[in-house]
């Protein structure tokens, strides 16, 4: 009995310290850190200097910019964003069972939301009015080290941003869809970050990390120096129109270009060795991709992007004028999203010799009415022709896979499926009054009926 009583008392007061706490915090949702102080950071990888700028270590504030793993708990404050002075707990980062009340402090950045990680403070959120902002130096008495990805993701208003000598860590599209930045602004104390033009590059120019999409420019090479075009750095652009990238870059990310829609000309130069099949979604008004003679990777052919063994179709710019387009002989494989989205092309021929069309290659092709598969065709990848308007189609008998969404069309009314033992991947076809004609006891008759899609034997 006594031993009950004593657990009930304890218990009580455990609720009235808890009350007592979050009566002194407020607005703040205070997690106590792990009870062992954090393990020596791991030094950056190559993929990880792509935003924290060839630091040597990562900062502790990177913990705080991407989601937790199961086995961390990080110590984060939660911002009410409408408050302007609040008070806060102060925690331990060492010892959480140390963690105790201090006097109030002045909270006057109602303008972020942000999150703490052993005294360290990371703005995870804008949600201020625009204009010229101003990263502050310290929150609460902490160093502000770090901003996490899509921190500033569709601030409409801001206009210009200065990062000062203490932010050791940028996340990725940090400043993604931020159509007014005209300028970025580093600190020259800054160790990991630099400022030239208004565009924020890692300290020793490496990694070209964002352009800044408002900047009145319509001409820009990169500077000499530069080797990676970091994701997402050219998103959203309205007013470049023609970009080179210079002899040093060697990489092109996935989404470094994604929504330029300005951008009509893109010039590489001789040492660009790797381009994600992504980079170039949603830049609407390309209309021409050249490449120099002596680049061992790449090549361009009427302004359409190439390897250099011209086996792979890289890119085709989205804007060009021209109807109909004929596939070189030789191509082996479409890259993904390659024509995606164009504009104008109503006619495509893909040659014999054809095994790979690539991921959402011809998604959204909005006149393209038909198109012939070779014999050769093997593999039909996802969303390969996602709302192209096709009536019909035909699946040749060599393709092995046909993947998701990749005929996901509204208008689709019969697919004929020559190949009898194809892996057909669940929504591989969505319209309901669709009719599949294949072989009888195929995997076609097998889906149709699983789907419940009329099927006619052949």
């Amino acid at each position: 009995m006594l031993r009950h009583a004593r657990f009930i008392l304890l218990t009580l007061a455990a609720f009235l310290m808890i009350g007592t706490i979050t009566a002194c915090i407020g607005s703040y949702e205070i997690i106590a850190p792990p009870p062992t102080a954090p393990a020596t950071t791991t030094p950056a990888t190559a993929a990880d200097m792509t935003t924290t700028a060839m630091a040597t270590t990562e900062t502790a504030a990177s913990a705080t910019a991407t989601t937790a793993s199961p086995t961390t708990t990080e110590a984060a404050a939660s911002v009410d964003a409408a408050a302007s002075v609040e008070t806060a707990a102060s925690v331990d980062a060492a010892d959480p069972a140390t963690t105790t009340r201090s006097a109030a402090v002045p909270l006057r950045r109602p303008e972020f939301r942000y999150s703490i990680y052993y005294g360290k403070v990371t703005i995870t959120e804008y949600i201020g009015s625009g204009g010229n902002v101003v990263i502050p130096d310290t929150i609460l008495g902490m160093s502000v080290t770090g901003i996490a990805e899509y921190a500033f993701d569709g601030c409409d208003n801001l206009i210009s941003l200065n990062i000062h000598k203490d932010i050791g860590y940028i996340g990725r599209r940090a400043f993604y869809n931020c159509p007014n930045l005209a300028s970025i602004d580093v600190s020259e104390e800054n160790p990991d970050f630099t400022s030239i033009d208004g565009a924020l590059f890692s300290k020793d120019m490496h990694y070209l990390i964002y352009y800044p999409a408002g900047n009145p420019r319509t001409r820009y090479a990169t500077p000499e120096g530069v080797e990676v075009i970091v994701d997402g750095a050219f998103s959203h652009c309205s007013n470049l129109t023609d970009l080179t990238l210079s002899n040093d870059v060697t990489k092109v990310e996935e989404w470094a270009f994604v929504q330029a829609s300005s951008l009509k000309s893109l010039t590489i130069q001789g040492n660009v060795s790797f381009i994600e099949y992504r980079a170039f979604i949603g830049a609407s008004s390309l209309s021409n991709i050249s490449v120099s003679a002596d680049n061992q990777y790449y090549c361009s052919v009427d302004g359409v992007l190439f390897d250099k063994e011209k086996t792979k179709l890289v890119q085709y710019p989205p804007a060009s004028d021209r109807t109909s387009y004929a596939i070189p002989e030789g191509i082996i494989e479409i890259d993904g999203y390659a024509f995606g989205m164009c504009k104008n092309l109503s006619e495509v021929t893909l040659p014999e010799g054809l095994e790979i069309v690539g991921y959402a290659s011809f998604e959204g092709c909005g006149k393209l009415a038909s198109i012939k598969l070779p014999d050769s065709l093997k593999l039909i990848s996802m969303w390969a022709f996602k709302h192209c308007p096709f009536d019909e189609i035909t699946i040749p008998p060599n393709v092995t896979i046909i993947g998701g969404h990749s005929f996901e069309i509204n208008n689709l009314l019969v697919a004929t499926i020559l190949a009898p033992d194809v892996e057909i991947y669940d929504s591989a076809f969505t319209n309901p009054p669709l009719e599949i004609r294949g072989y009888i006891g195929s995997t076609a008759e097998d889906y149709a009926r699983q789907y419940g899609f009329k099927f006619v034997g052949l």
